[in-house]
């Protein structure tokens, strides 16, 4: 494994290392500005994420015959739909779901906003038991020939 240089430099020079802590200690206990930046950093950076959420990466824009199109991912997606990411994977494999997504140069599997926001009343129906599978993927298939 490699170590940034400044790792490296504090790890060698431990008396400059401990010269540096003391003086910032010093400055903390001293200077109530800084106090006042340390404590706020800390607060902010613990209150970015709240217990129990979940952190997606932001929604792409691709531009498509001049126009816009917002996707969400794969994790997005599964939590819009209420379903587990790899339950989607498998919804398109068995064909019980229109395969409408797009893959970056990583991967990473993209669906269109508007797309997704179609599909999520199939899955409200799905979820409480209204719908069986097989009457699911039939619902989803009429309307996405009727619509396309």
């Amino acid at each position: 494994m490699t170590v940034s240089r400044w790792v490296r430099w504090w790890k060698d020079n431990p008396d400059r290392a401990e010269a540096i802590k003391k003086k910032r200690r010093d400055k903390y206990n001293s200077d109530e500005a800084f106090r006042a930046r340390v404590l706020d950093r800390k607060r902010i950076a613990r209150a970015k994420k709240k217990k129990g959420q979940k952190r997606f990466p932001k929604p792409r824009v691709f531009h498509h015959k001049g126009e816009d199109i917002v996707t969400w991912s794969v994790g997005r997606v599964a939590a819009f739909l209420g379903v587990h990411k790899r339950t989607i994977s498998n919804l398109e494999a068995k064909g019980t779901i229109p395969i409408n997504r797009v893959v970056d140069n990583n991967g990473r599997r993209w669906w269109p906003k508007g797309y997704i926001e179609w599909l999520s009343p199939f899955f409200d129906l799905k979820n409480s038991g209204d719908l069986t599978s097989r009457m699911f993927s039939r619902r989803v298939w009429k309307e996405w020939n009727e619509s396309v």
